[in-house]
């Protein structure tokens, strides 16, 4: 099946949940009965001739500026492909109309492939955090299953957990402090002490940590609900594949930058035949899940 073949069949199943919905609109190639044409009710309305466009996957797509492997503040080339590879090669397993709520801000490439590209190719329901001064109130009222955090926001929301006392019993804590149906946190950005994962697991909370960098696209592995080891950063994607070299990661794939905008020295020394040098020191053990124990250079 085609990507918009997905989508639509992500959106048609969905449909019974959404009994006030009006108006489906599409912008592609297919259009299910009933819905709005849109390519040809502009056409209509306004006859223009339009482009040929060439195969775009392979052109950038936006630029995140990063420190990168070496220090120097660099934009980072991402293609449409290196994007949507990294959302899409991954089946977590989860169903469609899951709630989601995105915390990270969206010029992080975390936020925007898992959290906008992936939530829309599943069939997520989205919701927008609107100001890191009202988390907790939009957790009550989106209630989300899902959250994406980095280690920061996780370390923190664990130290207000624990300062509600033992009192209370720990699930129903949880509850009050999520919206009630939080179950699963994927972890990223940064490294995550594993001894997390067990202190959630008390609140009834699941963390999958996993493992990329911005020129990445960013996801390299990570861990699911039914094949996780603690202390690793999870599998590798299917998309990509690593190495060892002189003990450092490197690694290789779809969703490998296309390299850093107007700066060949820097790209050339982070990228040889294609292996992306992360700069990070660990091993991959024999069922690809991949071990972090330090950096090559300190940042």
């Amino acid at each position: 099946a085609t990507g918009d073949e997905i989508v639509i069949n992500h959106i048609q199943k969905s449909l019974p949940k959404c009994p006030t919905l009006k108006t489906l609109v599409s912008t592609g190639p297919i259009v299910p009965e009933g819905w709005f044409d849109f390519n040809k009710e502009i056409d209509a309305a306004a006859p223009f001739v339009r482009p040929e466009l060439a195969n775009t996957n392979d052109d950038v797509s936006l630029m995140y500026f990063t420190s990168g492997t070496t220090g120097k503040s660099k934009g980072v080339m991402l293609s449409h492909k290196n994007l949507v590879e990294n959302a899409i090669c991954l089946d977590m397993k989860i169903p469609v109309g899951t709630v989601s709520m995105t915390l990270l801000p969206i010029n992080h490439v975390y936020c925007l492939t898992m959290d906008i590209i992936k939530g829309i190719y599943i069939g997520a329901t989205s919701c927008i955090n609107d100001s890191i001064m009202h988390v907790q109130k939009n957790l009550k009222l989106f209630q989300p299953e899902l959250v994406l955090l980095v280690p920061l926001v996780i370390e923190s929301i664990y130290a207000k957990l624990k300062a509600a006392g033992n009192l209370i019993p720990k699930k129903m804590i949880a509850k009050q402090a999520f919206g009630g149906r939080l179950k699963t946190i994927c972890s990223g950005g940064a490294y995550l002490d594993p001894d997390y994962v067990d202190k959630f697991a008390e609140y009834g909370i699941t963390i999958l940590q996993g493992y990329g960098m911005t020129e990445c696209s960013p996801v390299i592995s990570n861990n699911l609900e039914w094949d996780n080891r603690k202390g690793s950063v999870g599998k590798l994607l299917p998309n990509c594949e690593a190495k060892i070299v002189d003990e450092e990661i490197w690694v290789k794939g779809s969703s490998v930058m296309m390299g850093y905008y107007k700066m060949p020295e820097e790209t050339a020394e982070a990228l040889e035949d294609g292996w992306l040098k992360t700069g990070d020191l660990g091993y991959i053990d024999e069922d690809n899940f991949v071990y972090i124990t330090g950096r090559k250079k300190n940042l």
